[in-house]
């Protein structure tokens, strides 16, 4: 590096704009390339440096030595100490903290940004730069961390009110009085179990009345779950509107979490997938979220080169340790105008987050959410890969697409989640106890009066390929959607005013149907088999036992109807004709999912918080489904804009 002269008075009558001149010749950058840079900050309206920073063409830290030594303050690899009562969220936004040194004088403690470069230059002019320290924004993040953290992992657990949390009425080292609550929270669950179970007794040992009564109280429930999901079908075929991309210059800024537990072994692709993300990169800052005592997964991001948008998130150990726990840590340090939620193993269109930006920009202003399209990448790797690559398809494609479409309540998908930042904080985040935060996420969004939309681009996921893996993630997700709908119904009439009753209506089965379909699949399977094999022939005998049969045919046909048109539709969409006939295979699949949904029952019982971790980079093959041609005026817009700004081969939005 070319060290600036170190003559006192070696600035004397120059401007900010000359030090920036010798701060980008210390970078290393000539006079041409300056210019060059120059231009095209003005264009893209942003700071050079953070353009240069962004793009790979000055590493921070250089760029930290070059100021250091212009400044005359230090640039140190690891943060000093800050002063008590430091707040780590808002030292990080400022980027900036009181902290001392080893001496223990006080002084200031920086990871400036171009901009804020130029203001330190300016007070180095006017003579009033306070004593300084300067480091990069990974060091200062680890030290606001390690300073804040006891705050921080106690408002990742308790950042949402009890009634709205599925965490246990008091905590769990609250004394005796908060083990009787919790005690008593419990029985309630013993309770439902034995009710369920009771009712499975009773099918077997009376068959008759399960063909008669099971069909009339759970009638209601099914219809109103089908007819809405067959509606939501009809409306996804609906082309969706046509969101031309924005100019660079009026892009926001976004936040990407990206949630990591045991993943080194993919490690080097997520970097890969994350650097082919095609946004400006002076406006993207990406967190990785890796639990402090995680250190295989933390030793091997490290080893990677990470550009200075991607920071690594230490996570504060706390229990239960889930994913929305890890999500609401680092939630306070975002400093975007959206942020949206990857998994470790997707693959996200790279257009998707300007997409997400587009549309946000288009959206009235109750739209809080957007939801991508999640597909399978696996589709091949056997029947499990294959018929979950059709149930994604059927939900993200035409269910939830559908949903948003109607302004109907959308339970999220767990990844690819675009939120306005302001009101995501507003209604409190994630709830760290809910093993199906997504969901719940979702339904709270349409309670508060938001709206979640459809965002037409697709991340692709890797499905589980092997029975075990696959019942662990299923039944994390059953378990999930009893604690949504317990914590949701607890005030069923404020619910309703939120709402609406057809809104409550809609979801409400949907749950219901989605939880007592999986619970009681046995049950209808033994129904239909008793009825099939009963002598008197259908529609005929008692009034009771004739609505009984016309009941069960009708939700039979409603059933095959749910299960066959969303997943055609999507299928044929996707081009993945070779899934077609597996969609036959269904009932084969829902023996799994009941199996699945009585062990997430008992995890419920028995240990409610407890995150079955879904191993990733198992995936055999890829390929198999195609991405649906949607919005192609904007990829066609996109790429022309891109090329058309694109100085010597690089892309502005990279």
């Amino acid at each position: 590096m070319n060290a600036p002269r170190q003559n006192a008075d070696w600035k004397n009558g120059l401007d900010v704009i000359s030090l920036q001149h010798e701060l980008a010749r210390c970078c290393g950058l000539s006079p041409t390339d300056w210019s060059a840079l120059l231009r095209r900050a003005h264009a893209l309206e942003t700071d050079p440096f953070d353009l240069a920073m962004g793009e790979g063409l000055i590493p921070e830290s250089r760029f930290l030595e070059a100021l250091a030594g212009i400044l005359g303050a230090q640039f140190m690899s690891l943060a000093p100490p800050a002063m008590p009562g430091t707040v780590g969220d808002e030292a990080f936004a400022m980027r900036s903290y009181r902290g001392q040194d080893v001496m223990g004088d006080l002084l200031r403690v920086m990871a400036p940004s171009g901009a804020q470069a130029g203001l330190l230059l300016r007070q180095l002019l006017e003579g009033r730069l306070p004593p300084l320290a300067l480091v990069t924004r990974q060091a200062l993040l680890e030290r606001l961390i390690e300073q804040d953290r006891d705050r921080m992992a106690r408002r990742a657990l308790l950042n949402l009110p009890e009634a709205l949390s599925a965490r246990p009425p008091i905590p769990y080292d609250s004394g005796a009085d908060g083990l009787k609550e919790a005690r008593a929270h419990q029985t309630g669950l013993m309770i439902f179990a034995l009710a369920l179970f009771l009712a499975l007794t009773i099918a077997i040992i009376y068959p008759l009345y399960t063909v008669v009564l099971l069909p009339v109280f759970m009638a209601p429930v099914f219809v109103v779950a089908g007819i809405a999901v067959l509606i939501a079908a009809m409306l996804s075929i609906r082309p969706s509107r046509a969101v031309p991309p924005l100019h660079s210059a009026h892009l926001p800024r976004y936040s990407v979490l990206v949630p990591l537990y045991d993943e080194a072994n993919i490690a080097p692709q997520l970097m890969n997938r994350l650097r082919m993300l095609a946004y400006p990169r002076d406006r993207l800052e990406v967190f990785l979220l890796v639990e402090e005592d995680d250190f295989t997964t933390l030793s091997a991001i490290r080893k990677l080169a990470l550009p200075s948008w991607i920071h690594v998130f230490p996570v504060p150990g706390g229990s239960p340790r889930t994913k929305p726990r890890a999500l609401n840590a680092a939630l306070p340090f975002c400093t975007g105008d959206l942020l949206v939620v990857f998994d470790a193993e997707d693959s996200p269109d790279p257009d998707q987050l300007l997409r997400a930006a587009a549309l946000f920009a288009q959206t009235q202003g109750e739209v809080a959410c957007l939801q991508a399209r999640l597909a399978i990448i696996n589709p091949r790797d056997g029947f499990l890969t294959r018929r979950f690559a059709i149930e994604y398809a059927a939900l993200f494609d035409c269910t939830k697409a559908g949903a948003a479409r109607a302004g109907w309540p959308v339970p999220l998908g767990g990844s690819s989640n675009h939120f306005r930042l302001p009101v995501l904080r507003q209604i409190g985040g994630w709830d760290a106890w809910n093993v199906t935060e997504d969901a719940d996420l979702g339904i709270r969004i349409a309670r508060f009066g938001w709206r979640v939309e459809d965002l037409p681009s697709t991340t692709w996921e890797e499905a589980p390929n092997t029975l075990v893996a696959w019942l662990h993630q299923r039944a994390r997700w059953m378990k999930g959607w009893m604690q949504t709908l317990m914590v949701q119904s607890r005030m069923p009439l404020q619910l309703m005013s939120q709402l609406g009753i057809t809104r409550m209506a809609i979801i409400a089965s949907m749950g219901l149907g989605t939880l007592l379909g999986a619970l009681l699949y046995p049950v209808f399977l033994f129904a239909i088999l008793v009825r099939s094999l009963h002598p008197s022939p259908l529609g005929s005998g008692a009034l009771l036992l004739q609505l009984g049969d016309w009941l069960l045919v009708s939700g039979i046909s409603l059933a095959l109807m749910v299960e066959i048109i969303p997943a055609t539709i999507a299928i044929i969409r996707r081009r993945a004709y070779f899934l077609l006939p597996w969609i036959l295979l269904a009932p084969a699949s829902h023996m799994l999912v009941s199996w699945a949904a009585w062990r997430g029952l008992w995890e419920l019982l028995n240990k409610p918080y407890h995150w079955n971790k879904t191993a990733h980079g198992a995936a055999n093959t890829e390929g198999g489904l195609a991405p649906a041609e949607w919005d192609r005026d904007f990829k066609v817009a996109l790429h022309a804009r891109i090329k058309s700004r694109a100085p010597r081969g690089r892309a502005s939005y990279r």
